[in-house]
Order: structure tokens, then C-alpha cells, then sequence
């Protein structure tokens, strides 16, 4: 600081000794004090001091410059070994697929293709079973029920009395006509004796013709009046035997309508009876299976898991006005275990005499306008033991199950995929599921 206070003060004393003049000879020059600092001077001093106390020292400019240096250092080691690492990671596993196929053939099922002249479907059709005879009994004539001898559910014998009406009436009527009847056979003796004497005394010519003749057409006349009454008692014995209900067959009743008094028209039912023993099956059968049924022959019925066999009577004339279909009637030769009423089934094989194969339905594919495609597959040439899948198409004949039949113009022999077609494409390469040798085909039949 003194330094600079008299590096500013030269300047001026040298200013005021040139303006004064040299000294004069004998005279010593008066030595005045130098002049202090201006207040330019003294602010700036204190600037640049200010300024060199927040400028930092070189010291920490060089460690500070050194940190940053080590911290690039690092992250350019770290990227480094991470490229080193990748290219090394990606070079092993290099190696290890080295050995593997760019795109592994895919191994599928396969079978033959074997045509048959044609198929068997199963048909089945639903039946009734019903009792072979069966009638509403009634009375012919009005009256009132006196007796019924016989409840649902029992059996019952032809000829057996089940029910009887009040005959009271009928043995009254009876007996008047008798008594006419014998009126009437006292006349006819008396005119007879008459008719005797006018026939002698006309002969000897005592007595007019007339006379004769009136008493042998009153002979007739009387004869014709018992004739009329025989008839009369005819009648009222005949409506003493329909007094009472018999059973005209063997069997079972099945509903009762009345009970003991009441009163019943002519022809209201009075018990119904299903005939006992064997037993008739109708059944509803389309036109196409109907021509293949023959009168005579005994089918088979299925029922409650049991089998048995009935014979085919016949067929009625007409068809079923709601179902369309012919209704044949078959016969039992002994009471199967089934009540009447109950739904049995006509288990029935028909052959369809057409070409074609069968294959399972999972190797079917659809395809447009209503047909379908069958995968197949052949030789390559390219590469053993590979093969390429070609795309076929068929028609749907006939479903059973998980298999269908199908006509097609595959080649008999042909290997085609029976499963898993949604995993290849025609044209791809294939290999068949445990190689070419030893495989085995299932036969669908």
C-alpha cells in the first residue's frame, strides 16, 4: 500500500518542482510531505481487494478439476465393461444355437386314407306300447247301477260278471207278456174248437160258407197274436242278460266311471278294460325306413336298458297328419316289462350303398361354398423323411360321434392329418408324429 501511495504522488511533485523552477544558488530546497491518496484511488483499492478475497486460490481449482476427471474415467470403464459383457453374452448364446434349425419341422398325427363302398347309420325312432284289445264297457240299456264287481287294477276273465243294473222292471214286463201269452193260447183253443164244428156242419150244408170262414181266419188271427207276444218275451229276456255287463276278453281294468246307484244312459262307460297278455307297440317311422321294414320279420326294441324283440304286423294306410311319418304296428309274442303307455325305441341299421371313407371329424376343416378340406400330406423330395402338407376337398355324407364319413378325391392310401390342423398350412413342411416307421393307422369302420 505505500508503494502505490508513492507511485501516485511522484507525479505531482514533479509537476510542482518543474512549475517553480530550479533552486536558486545557496538556497536548500524545502522538502514538503507527499500528498495523500485520493478518493478514486482509495475505492478502487478496496474493489480489487474485494475481488481477490472471492477469486478461489489455484489450490482448489486443481483438485476440483481432478474429481472430474476420475468421475469420467469411471463411467467411461463402466460403459466399456458392459460392451465388453454383451458382445460376450451374445456370442455364447451364438454358440449354443449354432447347432439348432433355423425352423424345426412340426410333427403331426397322421392316418390312412382308406375308401369303403359304403356306410351304416343308426336310426332310431320312438314308440308307444299299448294293450292289443282294449273297450269302454257299458250297458245298453238306461238304468240304475245295482252292482259293479270289479276295481281298477284287477284282473279279470272273459264271461265274468262286472257290473248289473236294477231288473226289476224287465221281470215285470215279463211276467205280463206271459200272461198275454197265455190269454191268447185260451182263445186260440176256443176258436179252433169253432172252426171244427163250422167245418162239419158246412160239409153237411147246415151252415153258410161264411160262417166257416169267420171262425177258421180267427184260429189265425189268435195264432199271429201269440206269435207277437213270444216276441215281446224274447225281447224282455234278451234285455235281462244285457242287465248285466260281462267281459268280452281277458283282462285288466283300468278305469272305473261309476259307482253303485248310479243312473246311466244307454252306451255311458262304465269301466274301461285293456286286454291282458301280449301287448302292441306303435311306432312312427319315416317313409325311407318304412321300405326297408317287411311285414313278419321280428326288429329289435330298446326300453329301460333291456332289449327285446317284437314282429311287424303291419302298417296303416295313412300318414301321421303332425309328424309326416308311417305308422307301423308291431306285435309282442309275450308281455314285455313295460306298462302300457310307455316310450319305447325301434333300434334300427340301415346300409347307404355310396363311396367314400371315414374319417374323424377334427381333421375336417370348412371350407367355401359349403364344402370342406381335408390336410394331407406328401413326400418331399427335398429332405428326407419330410413332408408337405397339400390341401383337399371332401363332402359331408353322414356325422357319428367324433367321426364323419366323407366323399373326397384323395387317393386311397393317402396320409392325411386327423388332429391338429389349425397348426400347419398348405405348402408348410411337416414331420409325421414317431417317424415313418411303425406307424400306425386306426381304423374307422
Amino acid at each position: 500500500m505505500p508503494a502505490s501511495g508513492s507511485a501516485v504522488g511522484e507525479p505531482a511533485a514533479a509537476a510542482k518542482s518543474s512549475a517553480s523552477g530550479p533552486p536558486s544558488d545557496g538556497e536548500t530546497p524545502a522538502i514538503e510531505p507527499a500528498p495523500g491518496p485520493t478518493a478514486a484511488a482509495t475505492q478502487a483499492s478496496a474493489t480489487s481487494r474485494g475481488a481477490r478475497a472471492h477469486k478461489p486460490s489455484l489450490a482448489r481449482r486443481l483438485v476440483r478439476i481432478a474429481a472430474i476427471g476420475t468421475g469420467v474415467l469411471a463411467f467411461s470403464a463402466g460403459c466399456v465393461a458392459a460392451m465388453v459383457g454383451g458382445i460376450t453374452l451374445l456370442k455364447t448364446r451364438a454358440d449354443l444355437e449354432k447347432d439348432v434349425p433355423a425352423n424345426p419341422a412340426i410333427s403331426v398325427q397322421t392316418q390312412r386314407f382308406t375308401p369303403q363302398d359304403g356306410y351304416t347309420i343308426k336310426q332310431r325312432f320312438v314308440g308307444r306300447v299299448e294293450p292289443l284289445r282294449q273297450t269302454q264297457l257299458a250297458f245298453e240299456l238306461a238304468g240304475t247301477v245295482m252292482s259293479i264287481a270289479a276295481d281298477e287294477g284287477q284282473r279279470i276273465k272273459a264271461g265274468a260278471q262286472v257290473a248289473r243294473l236294477d231288473r226289476a222292471r224287465l221281470r215285470t214286463r215279463l211276467a205280463e207278456l206271459q200272461a198275454q201269452k197265455r190269454e191268447l193260447q185260451a182263445r186260440l183253443s176256443l176258436a179252433r174248437a169253432t172252426a171244427g164244428r163250422q167245418r162239419k156242419l158246412n160239409r153237411k150244408g147246415w151252415t153258410p160258407s161264411q160262417r166257416f170262414d169267420e171262425a177258421r181266419f180267427q184260429v189265425a188271427e189268435i195264432e199271429a197274436g201269440i206269435g207277437r207276444v213270444e216276441a215281446g218275451l224274447e225281447a224282455v229276456r234278451v234285455d235281462l242278460r244285457k242287465a248285466i255287463l260281462r267281459a268280452p276278453f281277458d283282462g285288466i281294468v283300468a278305469a272305473r266311471q261309476v259307482d253303485e246307484g248310479a243312473i246311466v244312459a244307454a252306451g255311458a262307460p262304465v269301466l274301461l278294460l285293456m286286454q291282458a297278455g301280449a301287448q302292441r307297440i306303435r311306432v312312427g317311422v319315416s317313409r325311407q325306413a318304412g321300405a326297408g321294414l317287411k311285414i313278419g320279420e321280428r326288429y329289435r326294441f330298446e326300453a329301460g336298458g333291456r332289449t327285446f324283440m317284437a314282429k311287424l304286423e303291419a302298417f296303416r294306410p295313412d300318414l301321421d297328419p303332425t309328424s309326416r311319418t308311417m305308422t307301423a304296428l308291431f306285435r309282442t309274442s309275450m308281455q314285455v316289462d313295460q306298462p302300457y303307455g310307455a316310450v319305447v325305441t325301434l333300434a334300427l341299421d340301415r346300409r347307404i350303398e355310396t363311396p367314400g371313407a371315414w374319417v374323424p371329424t377334427a381333421a375336417l376343416n370348412e371350407g367355401a361354398k359349403g364344402l370342406w378340406t381335408v390336410l394331407t400330406v406328401v413326400a418331399d423330395e427335398s429332405a428326407p423323411e419330410r413332408y408337405r402338407v397339400r390341401r383337399e376337398a371332401a363332402e359331408i355324407l353322414h356325422v357319428s360321434g367324433e367321426r364323419s364319413f366323407i366323399r373326397s378325391t384323395i387317393p386311397p392310401g393317402t396320409r392325411f392329418i386327423s388332429n391338429g390342423t389349425n397348426r400347419v398350412t398348405p405348402g408348410q413342411q411337416v414331420a409325421l408324429l414317431g417317424g415313418t416307421q411303425g406307424q400306425r393307422d386306426r381304423s374307422l369302420r
